[in-house]
């Protein structure tokens, strides 16, 4: 199952055409624990994603919704 985080602020009615063998994890803002993801879709606003960073392990993929991504840190280690 791949495991898909995406922002808990946006409805999860945007996301109801996803295929099986996807699950949907709505990343709160902040993350209160840390959360096992395959796939994150950051927060646009990279305050907030930032604050998810640190609590997010196993991301394989980072899909922005925005151009540009310098503001993530490095991945190196982040597991």
């Amino acid at each position: 199952m791949l495991r898909i985080g995406y922002p808990g602020i946006l409805p999860a009615e945007l996301f109801l055409d996803f295929p099986e063998g996807i699950k949907l994890i709505p990343i709160p803002d902040p993350p209160v624990d840390d959360i096992e993801i395959d796939v994150w879709i950051p927060d646009p606003y990279s305050n907030r994603a930032t604050r998810a960073w640190p609590r997010l392990h196993g991301v394989e993929l980072v899909l922005a919704m925005m151009a540009g991504t310098e503001w993530l840190p490095p991945s190196s280690g982040h597991r």
